[in-house]
């Protein structure tokens, strides 16, 4: 877990690229789920990914996306 602009963001690193891919490829086109559980979230998932990183942020800040954007490239799924 960082903290940017404040908010809590979640990054899982892998040991391989082909690691990290296998596990997004499990999470639904608008993050609601994660392989067969449905998740409930408490704000609007955004899910990034570059290399042997995977990314969450839960929420709304336009500012935190658009850092995340700039150095992941744009959210693979969510909302």
């Amino acid at each position: 877990m960082i903290k940017l602009e404040g908010e809590d963001v979640q990054v899982f690193q892998y040991s391989s690229a082909a690691e990290m891919e296998a596990q997004a490829a499990l999470i639904s086109r608008d993050g609601t789920a994660v392989g067969t559980r449905k998740i409930h979230w408490i704000d609007t998932p955004h899910f990034f990914k570059q290399e042997r990183v995977l990314v969450l942020y839960v929420g709304n800040d336009e500012k935190v996306q658009e850092a995340l954007k700039a150095v992941l490239g744009p959210q693979f799924a969510g909302q």
